[in-house]
């Protein structure tokens, strides 16, 4: 009897230790919050800030309400983006075996690969003046100014130049291009792509798989 009072105690102990431990690395913030932000954060409510990711020693950062941002850097990206689209026209294999980064927006035949090491998670919605970058995933609606590369978008999305992410499932709206590997929904720009997916696509350029057709291009296999 008293060995199983101590090992109760024990597997007691070491949970709350661990508890503790966990309580320590993870900071919940209701009501309103700055991003970046430099610890293992939780905000539900308001996210304000300069860039809707994590910094110095964090690596994970989850918003539940409303995300507004300025993302300074997105600019970077939107010249990528510009330049990609150009670029991606007149892609070939050959060359496109050179590419050694930023494949999947240069290149019409490299598509982004799926991103194990997602720092951002976003549930609601999310307001930005540049837009929201990669190792990102977001749930609601998103509103990005000039691009949006987010790992995974399910929802609803309106981007003044460019989406690209490896999944989305939803409504998807660039003022120039679209990009996904793997998509479900509606993809509505001047140049849509899909590698593989359930996708009505409406522009000027629609892609999936291999079929490329002007202004309307379906497919409704499963993958």
């Amino acid at each position: 009897m008293k060995l199983i009072l101590l090992i109760s105690s024990f597997i007691v102990g070491t949970n709350f230790a661990n508890s503790q431990d966990t309580a320590k690395h993870l900071y919940i913030r209701n009501v309103l919050w700055t991003t970046p932000v430099k610890r293992n954060t939780i905000i539900n409510g308001l996210a304000v800030g300069v860039e809707t990711n994590t910094w110095k020693g964090a690596d994970s950062l989850k918003i539940n309400g409303l995300t507004i941002e300025i993302a300074p850097f997105s600019i970077i990206a939107a010249m990528y983006a510009l330049g990609g689209t150009i670029s991606s026209l007149s892609s070939n294999t050959q060359r496109d075996s050179a590419i050694q980064g930023g494949g999947d927006l240069i290149s019409k035949n490299i598509f982004t690969e799926k991103d194990e090491s997602i720092r951002t998670k976003i549930k609601g919605v999310s307001i930005s003046l540049g837009g929201l970058l990669r190792q990102a995933n977001i749930s609601g609606i998103s509103i990005n100014g000039m691009v949006c590369f987010v790992n995974k978008m399910n929802g609803i999305e309106l981007t003044g130049l460019m989406n690209l992410h490896y999944e989305f499932n939803g409504i998807m709206i660039g003022g120039l291009r679209n990009k996904v590997t793997q998509g479900k929904g509606l993809q509505v720009g001047l140049i849509n792509t899909c590698k593989s997916g359930q996708v009505l696509q409406l522009g000027l350029i629609n892609r999936i798989g291999k079929r490329i057709t002007p202004i309307l291009n379906f497919s409704f296999k499963k993958t």
